[in-house]
């Protein structure tokens, strides 16, 4: 019997993913038999595809024998590679600060490969890569594990947040306690921190303001958290700076010969300090609180300038206080009003001419002594004197200086004449009226003889001739050189001739004609009269010369008789000179 002789053939070699693999003979005469190693699970060993199954991988040997009962049997061996399927592990999404990731994926049993969109990897290889995003975001990479075209793959989500870039602004400085902060936000929230008694009006706030307690200078930090911890912070330093405080202290006034000593005046919570003028003059020391102004002739002529003190704090603004100075004028006073005066108690006004402020007080010295003059409020001063000497001033001062004082005034005294005369001769008559007037006068130059007449002179010793009898006050006037004159006056008396007459006999009868006895006469100062009988009974008495004798007994109605009477009469002339006169008279009826 002839049997078909079965021609195994087994399959090519293979490799499959797994441990499991269909395999696939090519199945002749007879019955075919799988065969494997130890631990390989046939589905069907009969079936030439029959699915077989191991428990490890790599290469296993298979074979295919057919037998077609009369030991006509064929094998046929085939390799089969089985390879593990990669179950790849990508790692655990996550959340990154910034752009840059590094993955950590399983290691690979094959081949890894990372992939991605918008993404650099470093070394697309290795499961440790770097991957360096392009976007924010979330960005998915893709691991890829591929042993001998048995891939697994998987992947990772990773959100990659924006890192904040704090910037908390510049350092700066602040006047006062107060500043606004100006950070520059990024992403995120920001928040302001600092240091304790910080206030913040809105710690978020990027531009928000705060106040300090005290002076100082502070750190402040601003973090801008933009989850995730994805926190980026910046440090800032703020000085607080007071205000400056100036004073130049009171107001100085000065003379002009004094120095400007500027020694009261203050600054605090200042840098630096600088004087300055709007005046000509300048500082010994222009950038010291004590310091000497030295001031220039405008500032002498306008009599005030100001000096100010500049008190700088940056960043405070400049601090500025004014220092008046006022240069008062030095008081002049100058002397004036030479004078001759008459010694009768004349004064001479001696001329003060002052300037400057007032009051004034002054020293006038005349060679003898000082003469002091206090609280004088007129700036064009008289001073009455009638005191010989040279006047000068030897000090002055007024409200506020000592001044300069300049001139002179002459007093010269000169006496007073003293008038004086007399006339000669002493009795002086109408038929003999020349006078001569003799001047006893002293300390005296000229003379004004005034006759009472209309008439005057100007001799030192005058003659006159009176044109009639009466009393004549006459003057004369005796002037010194400078001239101070003196009077004095005398009454010269012109006299008429001296007549007198005496009736020798009257008629008392009543008739109106030679009723009455007496004497007549002219030049009569003084008059007596005594009237006695024949037996030298004195019958009537007369003192006046109008008071005649009418032939009555003593004043009575009783007429004398006829007869003869004595009669003494006694005559006083206007010189004084006495004339007696006796005899007798006739009564007749």
């Amino acid at each position: 019997i002839f049997t078909q002789s079965p021609t195994s053939n087994a399959g090519p070699d293979d490799n499959i993913c797994g441990l499991s693999y269909t395999l696939n003979a090519n199945p002749s005469v007879g019955i075919g038999t799988w065969t494997g190693p130890i631990g390989a699970i046939f589905n069907n060993i009969n079936d030439p595809n029959t699915s077989v199954t191991v428990n490890n991988y790599g290469t296993h040997d298979f074979t295919w024998t057919e037998d077609n009962s009369f030991n006509c049997i064929s094998s046929d061996d085939i390799s089969i590679t089985f390879y593990e399927t990669p179950i790849p592990s990508a790692g655990v999404s996550q959340n990154i600060c910034g752009l840059n990731v590094i993955l950590n994926a399983q290691q690979p049993i094959g081949i890894g490969n990372w992939s991605g969109n918008n993404v650099n990897f470093s070394n697309p290889t290795s499961q440790n890569t770097n991957a360096n995003s392009y976007v924010y975001g979330t960005n998915t990479f893709i691991w890829t594990d591929n042993n001998n075209g048995c891939i697994g793959i998987d992947s990772v989500s990773i959100i990659f947040i924006e890192i904040p870039v704090a910037q908390a602004g510049v350092n700066d400085a602040s006047c006062g306690l107060s500043y606004t902060l100006n950070a520059n936000p990024s992403v995120g929230t920001g928040t302001w921190t600092g240091p304790i008694g910080s206030i913040f009006d809105d710690i978020n706030d990027p531009n928000t303001n705060i106040t300090m307690n005290n002076y100082g200078t502070y750190n402040y930090t601003w973090t801008e958290d933009n989850g995730n911890n994805c926190i980026d912070s910046d440090i800032i330093s703020i000085t607080y700076v007071d205000n400056p405080i100036v004073s130049t202290g009171s107001s100085i006034a000065i003379c002009p010969y004094e120095q400007i000593i500027i020694n009261e005046a203050m600054s605090s919570n200042y840098t630096s300090i600088a004087w300055s003028t709007n005046g000509d003059g300048y500082f010994t020391n222009n950038i010291s609180l004590i310091t000497e102004y030295i001031y220039g002739n405008n500032d002498l002529q306008n009599g005030y300038v100001n000096l100010y003190l500049e008190a700088l704090n940056p960043p405070c603004p400049t601090e500025t206080d004014t220092l008046e100075l006022t240069i008062y004028p030095k008081p002049v006073g100058v002397i004036s009003g030479d004078a001759n005066l008459c010694d009768d108690g004349s004064l001479a006004e001696i001329n003060i001419n002052l300037s400057g402020n007032s009051p004034w007080n002054f020293t006038i010295n005349n060679g003898i002594e000082n003469i002091n003059f206090n609280n004088v409020v007129n700036n064009n001063f008289i001073f009455e004197t009638s005191s010989p000497g040279i006047y000068s001033l030897s000090y002055i001062d007024d409200l506020f200086c000592t001044g300069d004082y300049f001139g002179s005034a002459n007093i010269a005294v000169f006496p007073m004449p003293i008038s004086d005369f007399y006339t000669y001769p002493f009795s002086i008559f109408i038929d003999e009226p020349i006078v001569n007037f003799i001047n006893n006068s002293i300390n005296s130059s000229y003379y004004i003889w005034d006759f009472n007449d209309s008439q005057t002179s100007v001799e030192e010793n005058a003659i006159h001739t009176y044109q009639d009898t009466g009393i004549y006050n006459v003057s004369l006037i005796a002037f010194n050189a400078i001239g101070c004159s003196d009077t004095s006056t005398i009454n010269v008396n012109i006299l008429p001739k001296h007549n007198f007459f005496i009736p020798s006999a009257f008629t008392p009868n009543n008739d109106n004609l030679n009723d009455c006895f007496g004497g007549k006469g002219e030049s009569v100062k003084n008059y007596k009269m005594h009237i006695f009988s024949q037996w030298g009974e004195l019958i009537f008495s007369s003192y006046n010369i109008d008071d005649t004798w009418c032939g009555k007994v003593k004043n009575s109605e009783q007429y004398c008789p006829h007869g003869v009477y004595k009669y003494v009469i006694e005559v006083e002339d206007l010189i004084g000179k006495i004339h007696l006169y006796s005899g007798e008279v006739h009564l007749s009826k």
